[in-house]
């Protein structure tokens, strides 16, 4: 048993879609025992709709597709499956009633493009859209299986989790599957590849590991399935305590959790708070921190000091600083840091302040120079960094390697 992902949809052979539907699908389908056997994106065209079905079923049994459920022209996925299974649209008076219920409670009144969704192939099973209009559909051919769902993630992902996985589960017996991610930062891939070689080359012969290299990045990922659950999780754990001996000071956290959430969990232990003077970032790094439930408990505050005026008026930098040496400089983040623990009376403030990009500041200073500080309760520790050209990509390594530095301290310290 296998199955195939069809996404379905202009927008995301364009790119003005990203495709969050087909790895939330894989990531689910993974998690319950069931294999994923590819991917695949294809326009709204009838022709590459039947094409990718007779291809994908060639390889799987099961095709879980999404988009072109909608009530207007572009929207072919529904005529194209009557067409694939040789079936026809009739109209379903509960789903009818659904919709005309659904309208009701919004206070809205359906128009006939609403109504025609209520017309549906007569071979297959409906699978009822609580949230919105488009249904399910899942066709059953020579023990093979097409399910077709919404594009709209909230809908696609109610349907999943109530009917898909749990029908699923019940017709094809899952196997356990465990994925185990360890997180790490500040070695590239390459340099973990050279350190961890003597641990890979001792792996389980059942474990598959993976390298997912991003932003100073570089996740772990070890991956086992069998028929006993402890015998794989016992496999898995072994590999992962070794792992913690051998690049300790490298590892943040495990599966999805972030560095910024590693860094709340202590400063919480510790009953430590933090601030917040960031220039180049823009508010980023506030919001990772308030993006974690509880982060009132150690994040007062911060100041966005993105013009000098605010680094001088509010954070009271030493204008005469800022023109003998510059906005992006060492002295410079070092007093936005020291006054915003003052300013918020908080353990520790991080400061910021670089050149984003992709143009210059007018100085001869390189698009990319980044100058970050830690002001901690005994000192003030400073950071120079040289990324590149692109903005978003700066700011996301700024708040990765200022957080990492932070990590490292708090672990540290006593």
């Amino acid at each position: 048993m296998s199955i195939s992902i069809l996404t379905i949809g202009d927008e995301l052979i364009i790119g003005q879609v990203q495709d969050t539907n087909s790895s939330w699908i894989a990531k689910e389908i993974n998690n319950a025992g069931l294999e994923v056997k590819k991917i695949i994106s294809i326009s709204d065209s009838e022709k590459d709709i039947i094409n990718t079905l007779n291809l994908c079923l060639k390889e799987s049994n099961i095709i879980i597709m999404t988009g072109g459920l909608g009530p207007t022209h572009d929207d072919l996925t529904k005529k194209v499956l009557c067409k694939f299974f040789n079936d026809s649209l009739v109209k379903n008076e509960k789903i009818l009633d659904h919709i005309i219920q659904l309208f009701k409670k919004r206070n809205k009144v359906p128009n006939e493009l609403n109504f025609h969704q209520a017309y549906l192939p007569k071979k297959c099973k409906i699978i009822l859209n609580k949230i919105g209009t488009a249904s399910g559909m899942w066709f059953e051919k020579n023990d093979s299986h097409v399910i077709a769902l919404p594009g709209v993630p909230s809908e696609m992902k109610m349907m999943m989790e109530n009917y898909v996985i749990k029908n699923l589960k019940l017709l094809f017996k899952p196997i356990n599957v465990i994925n185990k991610t360890i997180n790490t930062f500040g070695l590239p891939e390459t340099n973990l590849v050279e350190i961890l070689e003597e641990w890979m080359d001792n792996l389980d012969k059942k474990v598959k590991l993976a390298f997912l290299p991003s932003y100073n990045r570089v996740r772990l990922r070890l991956s086992i399935s069998g028929n006993n659950n402890e015998s794989i999780k016992n496999i898995i754990d072994y590999h992962v305590k070794k792992l913690y001996k051998i690049i300790p000071q490298y590892i943040f956290g495990e599966d999805q959790t972030t560095i910024e959430e590693s860094i709340s969990k202590i400063l919480i232990k510790k009953k430590l708070t933090i601030s917040l003077a960031e220039s180049c970032t823009g508010g980023y790094l506030s919001h990772l921190f308030t993006k974690i439930s509880g982060s009132s408990k150690f994040f007062k505050g911060s100041v966005i000091a993105y013009n000098n005026e605010i680094k001088t008026n509010f954070l009271n930098v030493d204008p005469i600083i800022i023109q003998k040496y510059g906005a992006v400089s060492k002295r410079v983040v070092n007093q936005m840091a020291v006054n915003s623990k003052k300013i918020f009376k908080t353990d520790y403030s991080i400061s910021v302040s670089g050149i984003a990009g992709p143009e210059s500041d007018g100085t001869d200073k390189p698009v990319g120079l980044t100058w970050a500080a830690i002001a901690t309760p005994e000192s003030c520790l400073t950071y120079k960094y040289k990324f590149g050209k692109n903005r978003v990509s700066n700011i996301q390594r700024t708040a990765n390697s200022i957080f990492f530095e932070l990590l490292l301290h708090l672990r540290n310290s006593k």
